[in-house]
């Protein structure tokens, strides 16, 4: 079959942690998991983007704040550490779990970040509390902000993903390193989840008018561009658009799509997708340094 993303193997084999097939791979995957099921199905996810050889850490975080909940509280995370270890054992991945007291959920992560050394934070965002919608907390931005690795952040959905789906990836980014990035870890994806067809929905930047363009990819085999400028939440019909024309099994997400200098506030284009997405949603973030 021929290889259906050129473009992408150009681009990310500079890159020193992917290889020269233009995959885009990590050796260290940080994975907060605050229950049994959270690390069971997390664990095969996060298999599909790590390196030949790496290692998933776990992170479990007792808040300390209330310390007659602290012995149930560990309890508890010791029923999620070993649920993760024997995830990893049959999905024959090395994954070591770490629980941590602290009264700082942000800076417990950020901490294992830099300690460890992590390529990438894997974690879900819940829905909030009593309601069936996403919503980014003050604790999602803080970490999108600050994390020392590159980021991806998931909608629920992603978790329960058929092992081998059927629809298209579509990935939407800007023409940039990140977006770059972002095209060699859906190619790792692709790989992952059957060879599944990849769709490029191109964001490029532009002028204060809106502007809209379509043009096919002028690379081999299936995959395809089409580029688009959008502004303010108008990104996120535009991508909802695009999802209800094909059948889809996941959508990735470049962070900087939106020029919103706060990308991941209540109501903003990224948990707008998150709410409304009819398939797995993920929003990768690259590390700046």
């Amino acid at each position: 079959m021929m290889d259906r993303i050129d473009m992408a193997e150009q681009v990310a084999s500079t890159d020193p942690r992917a290889p020269q097939s233009g995959r885009l791979k990590f050796q260290k995957i940080l994975v907060p998991a605050d229950s049994k099921e959270t690390a069971e199905l997390m664990i095969p996810l996060a298999r599909k983007l790590l390196a030949r050889g790496g290692e998933i850490v776990t992170l479990n975080i007792i808040d300390t704040s209330f310390p007659l909940e602290v012995i149930d509280k560990w309890k508890k995370s010791t029923k999620i550490s070993i649920a993760a270890v024997e995830a990893g054992y049959r999905h024959e991945v090395t994954v070591t779990p770490e629980v941590k007291n602290s009264r700082s959920i942000v800076g417990s992560i950020l901490e294992e970040i830099s300690l460890r050394s992590i390529g990438l934070l894997m974690f879900v965002i819940n829905p909030h509390e009593g309601k069936k919608s996403f919503r980014f907390g003050s604790k999602t931005r803080s970490i999108a902000r600050n994390s020392a690795c590159s980021v991806m952040m998931l909608n629920k959905l992603t978790l329960t993903m058929p092992r081998k789906p059927s629809g298209n990836i579509l990935v939407a980014i800007r023409g940039d390193e990140e977006g770059r990035e972002l095209l060699a870890i859906a190619k790792s994806l692709s790989d992952e989840l059957g060879d599944l067809p990849i769709i490029q929905y191109r964001m490029p930047d532009g002028g204060s008018r809106r502007r809209e363009q379509h043009r096919p990819h002028s690379g081999s085999g299936d995959y395809r561009t089409f580029a688009k400028v959008y502004y303010g939440t108008r990104v996120a019909d535009a991508i909802l658009g695009e999802l209800s024309k094909e059948r889809y099994s996941i959508v990735l997400i470049s962070s900087n799509i939106s020029k919103s200098k706060l990308p991941f506030y209540s109501g903003g284009a990224f948990e707008y997708l998150m709410k409304n997405a009819p398939c797995p949603v993920m929003i990768y973030r690259k590390v700046t340094r």
